[in-house]
């Protein structure tokens, strides 16, 4: 049970949010005990952290929608399966960018162009200007990388005609031929999510979601003042939309004063509405009435499964066309066999009448001699 809790990413990302938010909460508790504010900008340990809680946060933000919502299951599953599919992919990239960057450091090392600021060790020598920019084996790995991304071109190697073809055979295997091999991963890797597994890893993460909340629910005491809320909010929410799909054609000429007093009504209520939309967002979705939650958290079955559907009549109408073209070449084939048998059993009548014929012939020959 603990491998299969542990083989879930969400389980581990859970607890080192709680785990994160406790730590924040005991820091900051610390710092106002002590009357100091809580302002500790100009520490690197402050901004490391504060950096990693909010990427921690952002993930564990992106997998809740993952949760609830078509189009973000879509996108994370399909980036999910496109990191995976990268992994070879980055590995060869990686090793190539090494072979580059000791290439360059080699041809530009102990030139001009390195101002003969160089060091024997590769990665720690200090470098000065723009015309160092291959003098170390780290700075030419970080400029190969940049040239990657298209931030430096040939400008910057002017002086070595080495250096210049290097950068020329650098451009077509990486930046030619490397870049159309990830686009083509990358476009393959998504819309192979998308076409085939949108709906079963929504359909997956949405009921693993509904169990977690599930599970939750039974352990937390039940509140009656909440479930009358819930009632009274569905039965309120009902009568609102009721009222606000009256037909206002009902009303006469005359009736102008109750035409008024309507659209001051509905007015008012739409203001209100709005209100208790912004306090249920609040509360996170708590206050809201159940058919705004099932507006913004549910799916229509129908709507989800369409393509689906329409998948699988195209395939089962091609299945009955394959089947019906089958059996007709079945057919063809049997009636051929029929033609055959019939044709060989003329042939065998007809060598049969051409016996008779000749022992007719034989017979008439014998009675004209007699």
């Amino acid at each position: 049970l603990l491998t299969l809790w542990l083989s879930d990413i969400k389980n581990i990302l859970d607890v080192c949010l709680v785990v994160v938010t406790f730590l924040w909460y005991d820091a900051m508790r610390q710092c106002t005990q002590v009357a100091q504010s809580f302002d500790l900008s100009g520490k690197e340990w402050y901004q490391t952290a504060m950096a990693f809680t909010v990427l921690l946060y952002t993930v564990v933000l992106l997998l809740f929608l993952k949760s609830v919502l078509l189009d973000f299951a879509v996108f994370v599953s399909g980036m999910t399966n496109v990191m995976k599919n990268l992994f070879t992919f980055l590995v060869s990239l990686m090793i190539v960018l090494l072979a580059f960057a000791g290439m360059f450091t080699l041809v530009f090392r102990g030139t001009n162009m390195c101002n003969d600021t160089q060091d024997d060790d590769l990665s720690t020598t200090e470098n000065n200007g723009m015309d160092s920019r291959f003098c170390t084996f780290r700075d030419s790995l970080a400029t190969v990388y940049f040239m990657l991304l298209g931030q430096i071109g040939p400008d910057e190697i002017d002086g070595s005609t080495v250096g210049k073809v290097i950068y020329a055979i650098f451009m077509f295997i990486v930046v030619i031929l490397l870049t159309n091999v990830l686009i083509a991963i990358v476009t393959d890797s998504y819309n192979h999510i998308k076409s085939s597994k949108a709906q079963q890893v929504f359909w997956y993460n949405k009921f693993a979601f509904i169990s977690e909340v599930d599970a939750v629910a039974e352990i937390l005491p039940k509140n009656k003042y909440y479930e009358r809320f819930t009632e009274w909010s569905r039965k309120t929410w009902s009568n609102w939309v009721n009222f606000k799909n009256f037909d206002d054609d009902l009303f006469d000429d005359d009736e102008k004063i109750e035409y008024l007093l309507y659209g001051l009504i509905l007015l008012v209520s739409y203001f209100l509405v709005l209100l208790w939309l912004i306090v249920g967002l609040v509360s996170l979705g708590l206050l809201w009435p159940p058919q705004v939650r099932k507006f913004i958290f549910g799916y229509n079955v129908e709507e989800v499964t369409s393509t689906r559907v329409t998948k699988h009549s195209t395939n089962h109408l091609h299945e009955r066309r394959t089947e019906e073209i089958n059996g007709l070449k079945e057919e063809i084939n049997g009636q051929t066999e029929k033609i055959n048998v019939l044709t060989e059993k003329i042939n065998v009548l007809t060598e049969e009448r051409k016996m008779d014929m000749e022992e007719i012939k034989k017979l008439l020959r014998e009675l004209k001699k007699d």
